[in-house]
């Protein structure tokens, strides 16, 4: 029963282990597969209407940045009017902010005057440094620190930051959740532009964290109940369990002591009986000889009437020894039983003539 109720404490640990695995899985789950997809989505959609309503409108200027660099058209007042109007899209734009660069990487566009800052750690408990080497650890697949190389390649790349840090001229804003998109223009099978798109996600983290420590709260409520019911079980088992170990040791203690006190009763009663056959054999041989009158008569029939008692008490009390042997050899499983014929009439003659002296009395 001890081993078992190790094993049921393991069991409930090991439960215990997997359940907040998942739900730590679960968070990162929602950031991946809700988060960085419905990020990722709208700024798709951010580039898709961009392209559609300002870059094709302006198709004069965007297409000397097939060739180009932004630098060779800064004197070019049609490429000063689209980032005018860029810079108006991008302002009429929800989002913390969005930067343009030119096929060759090189930043000529930018809404907000912001940087991130991925590699500051500013932590204020180490809770946070804990729970941001787990991101680390869990979001690594969606963390990237080349996505405007992949992204003039010809590869849209998201990458989420947990613990970033935003900076306006230089200045640090404050520590915050980040999404950072690079989606690339293509035109004629060429990237020429990417655009480079960073939203605020520090809201939606932190109500997925909110609902986490609401599920672990109450999780961890449930285990408590459970996992105390399950030891006050196991405890109450266990003590009833010694208790019948206990009885049983004393049962089997009292049937050794029986055993042994019935074994010494009847040997006693094999050597008790002995002793009496021995001077009971004499009695009823001597009694039967002057009874058959072996050596001469008797002259006085009252003295043979007592000789006759005599023997007939002596062979009673033989019987009763023989009955007690056969009880000791019963005790030991070693009785015998014959089959024999009796003689009711001698049998009652003999009883009335033992009981007879007693009942006159």
């Amino acid at each position: 029963m001890i081993q078992n109720k190790h094993v049921i404490r393991l069991s409930f640990i090991g439960l215990f282990m997997t359940i907040m695995a998942y739900i730590i899985l679960y968070r990162y789950f929602m950031i991946e597969n809700i988060v960085l997809a419905q990020v990722s989505d709208s700024n798709n959609h951010i580039a898709e209407i961009y392209y559609n309503e300002v870059w094709q409108k302006s198709k004069d200027v965007t297409d000397k940045l097939k060739t180009q660099r932004y630098t060779d058209l800064l004197s070019d007042q049609d490429f000063i009017k689209f980032a005018g109007e860029s810079l108006k899209f991008f302002q009429n734009i929800n989002i913390t902010a969005i930067s343009l660069y030119d096929g060759y990487g090189d930043a000529f566009l930018a809404a907000n005057d912001l940087e991130i800052d991925s590699t500051a750690r500013v932590f204020k408990n180490v809770y946070d440094e804990i729970s941001y080497n787990v991101d680390g650890f869990f979001l690594k697949d969606v963390i990237s620190y080349t996505g405007l190389e992949d992204a003039l390649a010809g590869s849209s790349n998201y990458s989420i930051f947990v613990n970033a840090t935003l900076k306006s001229n230089t200045e640090a804003i404050s520590q915050r959740a980040l999404v950072v998109s690079y989606v690339p223009i293509i035109v004629d099978f060429k990237v020429v532009a990417v655009m480079e798109l960073i939203t605020d996600v520090t809201d939606q983290l932190y109500k997925i964290g909110i609902l986490e420590h609401k599920v672990i709260v109450t999780f961890l409520a449930v285990f408590a109940i459970f996992f105390a019911i399950v030891m006050y079980n196991t405890q109450y088992a266990q003590k009833v369990i010694n208790q019948q170990v206990q009885i049983n040791q004393l049962l089997g203690e009292e049937k050794n002591r029986a055993e042994g006190n019935a074994k010494a009763q009847t040997e006693f009663l094999a050597n008790v009986s002995h002793e009496l056959r021995t001077p009971l054999n004499a009695i009823i041989g001597f009694s039967e000889m002057l009874m058959s009158e072996t050596y001469g008569p008797i002259a006085n029939k009252q003295y043979k009437e007592y000789i006759c008692d005599i023997n007939n008490s002596g062979v009673h009390l033989l019987t009763i020894i023989n009955d007690i042997l056969d009880l000791s050899k019963a005790s030991a499983d070693k009785l015998h039983v014959d089959n024999i014929e009796v003689d009711l009439n001698k049998t009652a003659s003999a009883s009335m003539r033992f009981v007879k002296p007693r009942a006159i009395f």
